[in-house]
């Protein structure tokens, strides 16, 4: 967490500091973003004058540096801003060793990637592309456009995202891996059984739950390095009385896969990136509405639970949207609604 300090300092003990100004200058980091990264995350917290101007130490400018640097690179501000100069150091020399393994595998030949998916393979695929020595020669939205051209391209790697793993995913993945004639298939999901995720585990299928990040994603297909998930223990079972009727009507929605993917990309652009979490908790909420709405009943109780789960969740995501829509206008990414 950022150090505790003394709220007013006087106008020489100033001189010894920095202003927001040269903060700027040595962090390349703008002074509108260095008051958001206080006021919003508390990343530091500055020092003031009697007057009421912002006095940053070394320490602040040290950890603002590993800040800027390790944002730049993919990581959330949010998740990092209250992380101590230690562990912002620890990550930024992971990030140092694995662009260097990255190095290592420049002389290997050109990876092909057949890519399938909807929203974070849309946001991935042309990143990916110029990271270099990957191609995505493929990345399509329908299932059977994608099974035709597969068959001619000869992937190296088959990238597959599927919101929810279940027996008939596994068939589908099965089907696409003799279709392309490639033995190596990644899959980027968001929910699954742990029968489900073992059992496309022992078919030699690398799995990773979305969201994931481009780096992380460049270096399993370059290096085909395993990243398989720690399969979590199935929920407890038993519920109580749960107040909802099956036949009540679940909220339409309001955004598409690419749709939710074209707002996440588009926000990236802007200081704030509300619109672009806003996105990836509704496509979160999505995955798991459609998951709730396939896991199947051991009996009548696990039925009451599940629609239960699907209702509640099919609300929460319906309110999120409803959310974004608003982000998404304030900033001029979607027309306003009449």
């Amino acid at each position: 967490m950022a150090t505790e300090k003394s709220a007013v300092i006087d106008e020489d003990t100033k001189a010894a500091g920095y202003s927001i100004g040269a903060v700027a200058r040595l962090t390349g980091i703008s002074t509108h973003t260095l008051r958001i990264w206080e006021r919003r995350y508390s990343a530091v917290v500055a020092d003031r004058t009697d007057s009421g101007r912002r006095v940053y130490s070394k320490a602040d400018i040290e950890k603002l540096s590993l800040l800027k640097s390790l944002s730049d690179n993919g990581s959330s501000i949010g998740q990092i801003a209250n992380l101590s100069t230690e562990e912002l150091k620890s990550r930024r020399d992971q990030l140092i060793e694995q662009s260097s393994s990255l190095q290592l595998v420049a002389s290997v030949g050109l990876v092909r990637v057949a890519a399938f998916g909807g929203f974070s393979l849309e946001n991935l695929a042309e990143r990916l592309n110029s990271a270099g020595k990957l191609e995505v020669c493929i990345n399509a939205t329908d299932l059977d456009e994608f099974s035709e051209q597969i068959r001619s391209i000869e992937p190296d790697v088959l990238l597959l995202e599927f919101p929810v793993i279940d027996p008939e995913v596994r068939q589908v993945v099965a089907r696409l891996r003799r279709l392309s004639g490639t033995r190596r298939a990644i899959v980027l999901f968001n929910f699954g059984t742990k029968a489900d995720l073992e059992a496309l585990a022992a078919d030699r299928v690398e799995l990773l739950r979305s969201p994931v990040t481009t780096q992380t994603l460049y270096q399993l297909l370059r290096r085909g390095a395993e990243n398989r998930p720690v399969l979590e223990d199935a929920a407890p079972t038993g519920a109580t009385a749960l107040e909802i009727n099956p036949q009540d009507a679940v909220p339409r929605r309001r955004f598409n896969d690419v749709e939710l993917a074209q707002l996440a990309r588009t926000s990236t652009t802007v200081e704030c990136e509300c619109p672009k979490h806003t996105a990836d908790l509704v496509q979160n909420l999505c995955a798991f509405e459609e998951y709730s709405a396939q896991c199947e009943n051991r009996n009548e109780q696990d039925a009451a639970l599940h629609t239960y789960l699907y209702h509640m969740t099919a609300k929460a995501r319906s309110i999120m949207e409803e959310a974004l829509g608003t982000l998404a206008e304030a900033e001029g990414f979607i027309p306003k609604r009449r």
